[in-house]
């Protein structure tokens, strides 16, 4: 029963409640089912910048990645995963500031994260004056990438790349042996296609 009820749970906040990104708060709250396009236009409360509440992310990514593993690999999860770490996780952090993390990712027409709001939870957070619980999660997050990139069934004797990202590790995964390769050469982009034998 608690499977079948975190699949539910993470259904609910996955698609009605949720915007393209993967996000599904707005202003800390979860909206009706689809009803968050008022929540992205120039006058509604919050509208423009407090969108995707980042530890609500963080957590659901964690909750669709227990679920991935417990299905033995159902693409929705995996889907969701890729489009929440690619546009939600990996724009909370300030690259020309380390420490500088985002609370809400601003989701509407012509905002800029760098507006911060009254209430200081919208815009970048200061390296070391502020502490919301949004950058605990998300320093979590950054660490949690490698986790994110392949995936080996428990059920199967067979792997995914769920993210297209570059990766190295020194490492051999216990199914290197499978002649698995996975790269984004400049030029194209492969993915788990067979190694060349040599």
């Amino acid at each position: 029963p608690v499977l079948a009820l975190s699949a539910r749970f993470f259904s609910l906040i996955s698609t009605d409640r949720a915007y393209v990104t993967g996000g599904s708060t707005h202003n800390e709250l979860w909206a009706a089912p689809k009803e968050l396009g008022h929540t992205v236009v120039a006058g509604a409360g919050g509208a423009g910048y407090e969108h995707v509440e980042s530890c609500v992310l963080h957590n659901t990514m964690r909750l669709a990645l227990k679920l991935l593993r417990a299905s033995g690999g159902a693409l929705r999860f995996a889907e969701f995963l890729e489009r929440a770490l690619l546009n939600g996780v990996l724009g909370t952090q300030r690259g020309s500031e380390p420490g500088a993390m985002l609370y809400f990712m601003p989701l509407g027409a012509g905002v800029s994260k760098a507006a911060p709001q009254a209430w200081r939870h919208s815009g970048w957070s200061t390296p070391y004056g502020d502490w919301w619980c949004c950058m605990g999660t998300g320093v979590e997050a950054f660490a949690r990438l490698p986790e994110l990139i392949f995936f080996q069934s428990p059920f199967r004797n067979d792997s995914a790349v769920t993210t297209l990202a570059a990766s190295s590790s020194n490492e051999q995964p216990a199914w290197a042996g499978a002649g698995i390769r996975a790269g984004i050469p400049a030029d194209e982009v492969t993915a788990a296609l067979p190694a060349k034998k040599r």
